[in-house]
């Protein structure tokens, strides 16, 4: 018999499983499902008025849900190519509300739909697209004029079930668009660099002459200090007439 625990996981599942959910009973089941993932880590999911609250808001989620019909088989008249006669072969129901995802060989498909595919072309279904696959669609597609590309497309889907359905992208990933590239600006010079410089606050150019006019006239011409009081490189200090005797 399974524990407390489990029943209510069970009732997680179900809730989750239901298609086409919508209005009062989608905030039911959200509802639970918020509920749950704050039960289940604790002791409270073992205990009976857990189950007791889980019960309560199924029997919410099925007041308000209307399930859908179900969807019904349908045939279609093929040729056999190992005899040539012509067969009757059940086409398997799909769920017209999501879609034909496109599959092919070399990506992630969705099993459940490469078995309906297998099903179609009268492969055993085991819910792999390998190269047998490929090679049954090819000739699939060549019985029903279609250019046998090997990839159950939205052409190939709806000659095998006569639907119209969007296509969905299945597992398959897209890569996204690229970013435009923003052109670089104008190359900027040296000279544009130091003409960038923002100027010398004349208080701090003071402070900073003021406690460097004590320095000897050789190192006043290292620093580039001008007679003027700049401070900058190319300034050469020029020393008083009496340092140069």
């Amino acid at each position: 018999m399974a524990t407390i625990g489990e029943q209510i996981t069970q009732i997680r599942d179900y809730l989750n499983q239901q298609p086409n959910v919508s209005g009062r009973a989608l905030d039911v089941r959200n509802a639970f499902l918020n509920w749950y993932a704050l039960t289940a880590p604790t002791a409270a999911m073992n205990i009976q008025p857990s189950l007791n609250v889980a019960n309560n808001m199924k029997a919410e989620f099925l007041k308000s849900y209307t399930p859908p019909p179900p969807a019904l088989p349908t045939f279609e008249v093929v040729t056999n190519p190992t005899t040539g006669k012509k067969e009757a072969r059940l086409v398997p129901p799909i769920d017209p509300n999501k879609g034909f995802p496109t599959l092919r060989r070399f990506v992630s498909n969705n099993p459940v739909y490469v078995k309906q595919w297998q099903a179609i072309v009268g492969v055993t279904p085991d819910g792999v697209f390998g190269p047998g696959l490929e090679a049954s669609t090819k000739a699939w597609q060549t019985a029903h004029g279609l250019q046998a590309t090997g990839v159950v497309d939205a052409a190939t889907w709806a000659k095998a079930t006569g639907s119209t359905v969007v296509p969905q992208t299945g597992a398959q990933t897209v890569a996204a668009a690229p970013k435009p590239r923003t052109p670089p600006g104008p190359k900027q010079t040296f000279a544009d660099a130091v003409a960038a410089i923002p100027p010398t606050p004349p208080s701090l150019q003071a402070n900073i002459m003021g406690k460097l006019s004590g320095l000897p006239s050789w190192a006043k011409w290292v620093l580039g200090i001008s007679t003027a009081g700049a401070v900058g490189y190319g300034v050469m200090y020029q020393p008083p007439q009496s340092a140069k005797k």
